[in-house]
C-alpha cells in the first residue's frame, strides 16, 4: 500500500466515523496505534484513538479496536474492556465511546459501539453499523 492510499483510507475512516457520530461538527482528532500501561492490567494496545467535539462543546473520546478481513481476526470482549480501562485512565473527564471496526468479506466495514464498561462480562453493544465505500469518478 502506498502512502497516498494509506492517507486516503484514513480520510475515509474519518468520514465513516463522522457519519456514525452525526453530532460531530467541530472535527475529529486522530492518534494512530497507541500503547499504554494500565494499572492492574499491564500493557494495552489501541489501534486508533479519536477525540471529537460536538456543537455544545462536549468532548468525546473514541478508542478503536480494528480487525482485518481475516476470519481469524475476531472482535474480543477482553480487548475492548482493556481499551476502555486505558481510556478511563487517560481521559477520566470525557465521554468515552469504545468502537470495534472490522473489514468484512464483501469489502464493507462493520462498526460496533460498545458500552463504557471495564469488565468484559459487563460490556454491551450500543450500536452496530455497516458501511460500503463507493468511489465515484467525476
Amino acid at each position: 500500500m502506498t502512502t497516498h492510499d494509506s492517507r486516503e483510507e484514513g480520510r475515509y475512516e474519518q468520514v465513516i466515523l463522522a457519519v456514525f457520530f452525526r453530532h460531530y461538527t467541530e472535527g475529529l482528532g486522530y492518534f494512530e496505534f497507541h500503547k499504554d500501561e494500565v494499572l492492574g492490567v499491564g500493557q494495552v494496545e489501541l489501534d486508533a484513538l479519536y477525540a471529537g467535539v460536538d456543537t455544545g462543546g462536549q468532548i468525546y473520546v473514541l478508542p478503536i479496536e480494528a480487525k482485518s478481513r481475516s476470519d481469524h481476526e475476531m472482535i474480543g470482549r477482553v480487548q475492548v474492556a482493556q481499551m476502555v480501562k486505558s481510556a478511563r485512565q487517560d481521559f477520566p473527564g470525557f465521554i468515552r465511546r469504545p468502537l470495534a471496526v472490522k473489514m468484512l468479506a464483501d469489502d464493507s466495514i462493520g462498526i460496533v459501539e460498545f458500552s463504557d464498561q471495564a469488565e468484559p462480562d459487563a460490556l454491551s453493544i450500543h450500536a452496530v453499523r455497516r458501511y460500503r465505500l463507493i468511489r465515484q469518478r467525476v
